[in-house]
């Protein structure tokens, strides 16, 4: 088995089991994760800026938040509340 179809075979017994909209919430947390590790790459590698894990995470929720303002309802369903 491949790294890529042990990855595939996770991804799918998390989300499987889920409701729909919770489904897409995770899709979007995914998403959004990679999309916020990809932006922190960039900027370390052609602006010399690091940010620091926490700061990332804060990242992260920060615009899981403002996705759930506009309307995600897979998101609001999944984020945690204090």
């Amino acid at each position: 088995m491949t790294t890529n179809n042990t990855l595939l075979n996770w991804w799918r017994e998390q989300t499987d089991e889920a409701e729909k909209l919770q489904q897409k919430g995770l899709r979007s947390v995914f998403l959004t994760t990679l999309w916020e590790i990809w932006t922190e790459r960039n900027n370390r590698i052609f602006r010399g800026k690091e940010s620091t894990p926490s700061a990332l995470a804060g990242k992260i929720i920060d615009e899981l938040y403002l996705w759930e303002m506009v309307g995600a309802k897979g998101v609001k369903c999944i984020m945690l509340r204090d």
